[in-house]
Order: structure tokens, then C-alpha cells, then sequence
């Protein structure tokens, strides 16, 4: 792993010999972490690199991780995919969509995608999935292995949840804040039986149909939804009990 902020740890993409360029403030467009590396952008700098709000383009690095602690990390139109990501605190914003696609980890901060576009996707490859505070102005998809434990989140398009764990290490549920989606959510049991969906925060909003689905062999037991206005329900298919 290294300091986004420290210029040893770059290189131009053109020329690898050529280093030294850190992506401070808004002086670099396309940013690839390299394979199997971690980029730990905080406050800690190195000279010359300059504090202040970071812009770029795009992010990339199929095998990388970033590591948000501090700071505020824009990224423009081409988006960011990455492995994995870890969020401790600072701010992610990203006008383009967002795929992390083995591990996902945030204890504090936000993550935004803005725009109608902008879809957010994570996958975890191990344990459960949770989150504090996430926006996406598209869709947002999550899928994983064991539970997904929603945090404050808001979504502009749908939501397509997958969870595989069986009974309690399956299913989904919520640790703070609210779950706001203006379109269709869609929960499905993927493998694990008897999986139990647990969404009763005060101030949910679920605008579009609800859906709970089973999907190879996988299933529901009990449902417990809590919506600030009157939830319209879609396909549901539940052994146990429905509280909506």
C-alpha cells in the first residue's frame, strides 16, 4: 500500500520511467492504482503535493483498493471500478458509475454518485455486507455472500439487493438512518434458506413496488418493511410471516 499524496508512489501510464505526478488537486485525469495495490488517500502530504479537494476524471484498478480516511475525492464522468474500497471517514463523490467488485468496507464518510447514470454496484466476496451512508442517483445493486446491513442510503433509480447466507447470516436489515428509493426494490434469496428481511426504520420510503423473490433454491422465512408512506408490494414469496 502507499500515500495517494506522495509523489514517489506514481508513475505516468505512457511512460513508467516517468514519475513523480501526484494526483492532487486537479492536475491528473485518469488515475489506475496498480495491480494489487492499495492507495490510502488521507491528509497526510508529501512534497510538493498540495491539501484541497482532489478532481479527476476517472478511477481504475481491477485488482487495487482504495483507502478513504480523510479528504474529499471527486471523480468525473468515467467513473471508478476498483476491487476493493475502504472508507474511514472524508468524502467519495462521483458523477460516473461506480463498480467495486470484491470488497467493500465503509465505517464513516459518504459515498455519492450524482446523476440518473450513475449507478452504484457493489460486490463482497466474504462476509457480510454493511455500509453508513451511501447515495446513488442511478440504481444501486449489492449483492452478498452472507447479509447486507443497510445503512443511511438514498437511491434515484432501483434497487436490486442479493444475499446467499442462510438463516440469521443471511437476509437483509438496517443499522441507521433511512432507506429512500424512488424506484423499484427488489430483494432476492439467493442459495441460503430461510433468510429474513428485517427494514423497519421510521423514515423509509420505498416509492416503486417492493419485491422479495427466491432465486437457486434459496428463500425467505419472515419480512418486516416499515415505509413512512403506504409501500405497494410486488412479488412475494415468504414461508413465514409478512409485516408490511
Amino acid at each position: 500500500s502507499g500515500n495517494w499524496f506522495d509523489p514517489a508512489n506514481w508513475a505516468a501510464t505512457g511512460d513508467l520511467t516517468i514519475t513523480g505526478t501526484v494526483p492532487d488537486l486537479a492536475n491528473v485525469a485518469d488515475v489506475v492504482i496498480p495491480t494489487a495495490h492499495t492507495a490510502n488517500f488521507g491528509n497526510t502530504m508529501v512534497a510538493p503535493a498540495e491539501s484541497g479537494t482532489v478532481d479527476i476524471d476517472s478511477l481504475s484498478g481491477s485488482t487495487a483498493t482504495l483507502d478513504i480516511s480523510a479528504g474529499t475525492l471527486n471523480i468525473g464522468s468515467g467513473g471508478i471500478t476498483l476491487a476493493g474500497f475502504a472508507q474511514t471517514g472524508g468524502t467519495l463523490t462521483s458523477s460516473g458509475a461506480v463498480a467495486i467488485t470484491n470488497s467493500f468496507s465503509q465505517t464513516a464518510g459518504t459515498v455519492t454518485t450524482t446523476g440518473s447514470g450513475s449507478h452504484l454496484a457493489i460486490t463482497q466476496d466474504t462476509g457480510d455486507l454493511s455500509w453508513v451512508s451511501l447515495t446513488s442517483g442511478g440504481n444501486l445493486t449489492v449483492t452478498s455472500p452472507d447479509k447486507t446491513i443497510f445503512g443511511d442510503t438514498t437511491v434515484g433509480g432501483n434497487v436490486l439487493s442479493t444475499t446467499a447466507g442462510a438463516g440469521a447470516a443471511g437476509g437483509v436489515a438496517q443499522a441507521t438512518g433511512s432507506l429512500v428509493v424512488t424506484g423499484t426494490s427488489t430483494f432476492i434469496a439467493d442459495t441460503g434458506t430461510s433468510q429474513n428481511a428485517v427494514l423497519t426504520q421510521a423514515d423509509n420510503d420505498f416509492q416503486g413496488l417492493v419485491s422479495f423473490i427466491n432465486t437457486n433454491s434459496g428463500s425467505w422465512l419472515n419480512i418486516d418493511i416499515v415505509d413512512s408512506g403506504s409501500p405497494t408490494l410486488g412479488d412475494i414469496t415468504a414461508s413465514g410471516h409478512l409485516d408490511a
